[in-house]
């Protein structure tokens, strides 16, 4: 399994010296390793599509509350607020990578994904009363709007997506037990697929070296042999 920890490790291993030493923290190369993680998922899945491995996906679990008014204006018909903002998703091809939405009770219809702009003129249509509608905000709050007032007694929806942040994500997951303790760079599995890893340990690599004054020619050579 992939964990955080476990690619600072190879990060330091890389530096072959401990850079705790001269200042440079395991919350900085955790940083270093989101951002370059990010940028590898990116170019990964330039052209946006819902084939994105589950090593990659994250679930949280979003509480919702009932609202009247939207940025101080009336709202049209009921419309359901998450509670909490939302972690920062990531862009992927020009889309923001909120890949579905679910409720865990199996009766209620699926949720439609939607942009923002769309949702003052859904929710009116009696045909369509079972279709509930779902859209995030630049504020990072989503809003679930329908035609069929059960929509207002859901308490909690599922998401799914690809978030910039792993470890934020995973404070909202819906299996995170509260009352446990743990490590700050817990054993959770960190959200890349297992083949970048190399990549991802050499960019930061690459990024810490200038400063920590390291060669380039250790940085590039530090895993090879028989070199003559």
């Amino acid at each position: 399994m992939i964990t955080l920890n476990k690619i600072i490790y190879d990060v330091r291993e890389k530096l072959k010296f401990n850079t705790e030493d001269i200042g440079v923290t395991d919350d900085y190369i955790a940083h270093l390793i989101n951002i370059k993680r990010n940028m590898l998922v990116k170019q990964r899945f330039s052209k946006f599509n819902k084939n994105i491995p589950e090593e990659v996906k994250q679930i949280i679990c979003v509480p919702l509350d009932v609202v009247d008014s939207i940025d101080g204006e009336p709202c049209f018909g009921s419309v359901v607020k998450s509670e909490t903002i939302m972690p920062d998703l990531l862009e992927i091809g020009g889309r923001s990578a909120l890949l579905s939405v679910r409720v865990q009770d199996i009766t209620y219809p699926n949720i439609n994904i939607i942009p923002i702009e769309r949702l003052p003129y859904v929710g009116y249509n009696r045909w369509l009363n079972k279709q509930l509608y779902i859209a995030l905000d630049a504020d990072n709050h989503l809003y679930l709007k329908s035609a069929n007032p059960l929509h207002t007694n859901l308490k909690k929806i599922k998401v799914i997506g690809v978030f910039a942040d792993p470890e934020e994500a995973d404070n909202m997951s819906c299996d995170t037990d509260d009352s446990v303790v743990c490590d700050e760079y817990n054993d959770k599995p960190y959200r890349i697929e297992a083949y970048l890893v190399s990549d991802l340990v050499s960019l930061v690599v690459r990024e810490l070296a200038p400063t920590l004054q390291i060669p380039n020619d250790i940085v590039n050579n530090s895993d090879e042999s028989n070199r003559t």
